[in-house]
């Protein structure tokens, strides 16, 4: 279930948070799912695409993107023991 009262970041919040340029989130979140895409279909060259992003949206692409996500595989620990040997 969406919280509709969930924040919402616009392009230049996440990019100063992150560190990274306004055209850099633009392309990481403009076809992601959740996010809202207020722009308005143009023939300009240059199109103007003012984006809120969902803070859950946000957390799913930062983890994928620093691979902080890991699978259950890979949270559990390696048996290393060698297995029993039966007499």
């Amino acid at each position: 279930m969406l919280d509709v009262m969930e924040k919402h970041y616009t392009v230049a919040e996440l990019a100063a948070a992150w560190k990274l340029s306004d055209d850099a989130i633009r392309r990481l979140f403009l076809d992601e799912p959740g996010v809202i895409n207020l722009g308005k279909p143009s023939r300009r060259k240059r199109i103007y695409r003012p984006l809120r992003i969902p803070e859950h949206v946000a957390q799913r692409v930062y983890q994928r993107i620093t691979n902080t996500h890991l699978s259950k595989s890979q949270q559990e620990p390696i048996e290393t023991a060698p297995a029993e040997v039966k007499k």
